[in-house]
């Protein structure tokens, strides 16, 4: 358990301006994802003032707001080469970066319209990127997923995760909790997560809010991109992103209650 470690949080800055003035409170850490970047590379510029990057496949844009059912096969075979080309930029620009997370694609359960083999798809995925080498430019993230509500096979994700990159990789994240509204079956996965990868680095892709107070004992990390949203849609970018960000930090501020462990505890 975490109880005494900070529980760091990743946002998407919506304007650069805003990336480089809360450089050094609530724009140290930020997500972006890769397709984005592609198509929009200016964009780039607010990480240019993080220290933490994660580069998320884009599973948002690419699954939900496109409605495919497979990353497009040009995005797949050019993936390491638009991670390398980003991570490059980034550092060169950016003296404060200590480290770079790249997703390996991974294909969600937990969509209106769920992807068939998910678990299976992913893991193919981790071993067919974990042969690219990086240089230390930037650190592949494995992301943990599970069939749609199958504890057992979330199990299997991590007993995979052990197989393909030996028990000792730093880090990994649980990509099988992000839409879920159920706070004690969120809870029991990142419990499950913790108890069996005790010592890496755990980064939980876009939890409920107010699941905070009952995972944050066992998370390193966690983003929240609803942040981008509603500021994208407001005329005041600033205001509207601070108080999203005060949001999330009075839930975190909040103790962690035996009253959200449910019966199963």
């Amino acid at each position: 358990m975490l109880e005494n470690a900070r529980t760091e949080f990743f946002v998407t800055p919506p304007t650069q301006r805003i990336a480089r003035k809360y450089a050094d409170s609530y724009c140290k850490n930020v997500i972006f994802n890769i397709w984005c970047l592609i198509k929009f590379p200016n964009q780039l510029g607010r990480c240019y003032y993080a220290e933490r990057i994660i580069l998320d496949s884009g599973v948002n844009a690419i699954f939900e707001m496109r409605e495919l059912d497979d990353y497009p096969a040009w995005y797949l075979e050019n993936y390491f080469y638009y991670a390398m080309k980003l991570s490059k930029r980034i550092r060169k620009r950016n003296r404060r970066v200590k480290s770079i997370w790249v997703v390996i694609p991974d294909y969600p359960a937990d969509l209106d319209k769920p992807i068939k083999n998910n678990v299976e798809r992913t893991i193919a995925n981790w071993i067919a990127f974990k042969k690219y080498d990086t240089k230390g430019v930037f650190q592949w993230l494995p992301s943990l997923q599970a069939k749609r509500m199958d504890f057992e096979s979330f199990r299997y994700s991590i007993k995979k995760f052990k197989e393909v990159f030996g028990s000792e990789y730093p880090i990994t994240a649980i990509g099988s909790v992000c839409k879920w509204k159920d706070i004690s079956l969120i809870r029991k996965y990142v419990m499950l997560a913790r108890y069996e990868l005790k010592t890496q680095w755990i980064h939980a892709f876009g939890p409920k809010i107010k699941s905070l107070p009952a995972i944050k004992p066992f998370i390193n990390s966690f983003d929240s991109i609803t942040v981008k949203f509603h500021t994208y849609n407001s005329n005041n970018a600033e205001e509207v992103f601070l108080r999203y960000i005060r949001r999330i930090e009075r839930w975190l501020s909040k103790p962690t209650l035996l009253t959200y462990f449910g019966k199963n505890r």
